[in-house]
């Protein structure tokens, strides 16, 4: 899906079921690349909760939908725009939290010439870039090899792990 799609294409899209209780619903999302679907449930919650945030703080701050509606009954900056920059704030600082987690040590595709990826460079070309493993090797200027994909692989999954125990360490921001 790094390739231009139609994004309303419903090949993009996979059913989710979500357990509530007893109450079942299915929900599309985004299918994103292969490697998502070999996640674990909490790690691939992990992928969408970091997707959704750095999305939000990238774009310049999430603002929760009754932002707008209080901002047109007002004409001055008040109490919601000072809550909206707090809330900036806590979603920047959740995001470092989420990525710190990812990890820091390089994975090694190659010895020699040494090519190194690195894991957090990783993290956001598959969660926000919708990259393939195959694509990232690529990029890197080096040939495909079951051994690299297997690094890469193996290191993205350990890191929606790692996200997963860090999100559910901490108390995620109200949306």
């Amino acid at each position: 899906m790094s390739k231009y799609t139609n994004p309303t294409d419903m090949t993009n899209f996979e059913a989710a079921t979500i357990r509530d209780g007893h109450q079942v619903n299915v929900v599309y999302r985004r299918r994103g690349p292969a490697i998502l679907t070999r996640l674990s449930p909490a790690a691939r919650h992990a992928v969408e909760t970091y997707t959704a945030t750095a999305e939000a703080v990238l774009s310049g701050g999430a603002s929760s939908p009754r932002d707008s509606l209080t901002r047109s009954a007002r004409t001055s900056g008040g109490p919601a725009s000072e809550g909206r920059q707090a809330g900036f704030v806590d979603q920047v600082a959740f995001l470092r939290r989420m990525e710190a987690a990812v990890g820091h040590d390089p994975i090694i595709l190659r010895e020699k010439p040494r090519v190194v990826a690195d894991p957090l460079d990783l993290w956001r070309r598959v969660c926000l870039g919708d990259m393939s493993m195959k694509e990232y090797i690529t990029c890197k200027g080096i040939a495909l090899s079951e051994k690299r994909m297997k690094a890469l692989q193996e290191a993205f999954l350990a890191a929606g792990n790692r996200v997963a125990d860090a999100i559910g360490a901490t108390k995620s921001p109200p949306g």
